[in-house]
C-alpha cells in the first residue's frame, strides 16, 4: 500500500512524541527538529490529530503537545483513517473502479486477502509499538536514518551502524 506523505509524517510525529513523552508538553518545533519533518508542514498536520482526539495542544509556559489518550490505545488504522479516509481500507489497489469484493472484480481473489492482512496489521499495531520499534529498530536503513535525522545539524541520531561481518567464519 502506498501512504501519503501526510500519513507518514503523522505516524512519525506521533511515535516521536510517544518516545519523548514527559510531564510537560512537547513543542512542534522539537518534533520537527528530531524527525526532519518540515516545521510548517507539521504545524498544519497537528490540528488534524487534535481534532480527531489523538492529541491535545496547549499554549503557554507548560504548553505543547500531549496525547489525548495513551499511545497504546492509538492504532495505525486510526491515523490512516484520519489522513486517508475510510476508503483506503476498502479501495482496490489494482483497479480504477471501486471494488466491492464481488465476482465482478477479477483481481479481488489476489488483492482481497493481502489487503485484509494489511488492514489487520494497521488495526493491531499501536503508536506505542511503533515508538518502541523505532528505539530498537532495524540496523541502519534509509528510512531509519531519515527518521533519526541523520546528517542534519543539531539532530541526535539513534541509528545503529551495521556491524561488519566476521572475517573468516562461515
Amino acid at each position: 500500500m502506498l501512504y501519503s506523505q501526510t500519513t507518514k509524517y503523522c505516524v512519525i510525529a506521533l511515535a516521536t512524541l510517544a518516545r519523548q513523552q514527559s510531564t510537560h508538553g512537547v513543542r512542534i518545533k522539537d518534533i520537527a527538529r528530531d524527525t526532519g519533518i518540515p516545521g510548517p508542514f507539521l504545524a498544519r498536520l497537528i490540528p488534524l490529530l487534535v481534532k480527531a482526539g489523538l492529541l491535545s495542544s496547549r499554549r503557554g509556559r507548560n504548553g505543547g503537545l500531549r496525547f489525548a489518550r495513551p499511545a497504546a490505545e492509538i492504532h495505525l488504522a486510526d491515523v490512516v483513517r484520519i489522513t486517508e479516509g475510510d476508503i483506503f481500507f476498502e479501495d482496490c489497489l489494482l483497479t480504477l473502479e471501486a471494488c466491492n469484493g464481488g465476482a465482478d472484480c477479477s483481481l479481488h481473489s489476489v488483492w482481497g486477502p493481502l489487503r485484509d492482512h494489511i488492514v489487520s496489521f494497521l488495526e493491531e499495531t499501536t503508536i506505542e509499538d511503533v515508538a518502541r520499534a523505532a528505539l530498537v529498530g532495524p540496523k541502519s536503513t534509509r528510512e531509519t536514518a531519515h527518521w533519526a535525522g541523520e546528517g542534519r545539524p543539531g539532530v541526535r541520531s539513534e541509528v545503529r551502524e551495521k556491524e561488519p561481518p566476521d572475517e573468516g567464519t562461515e
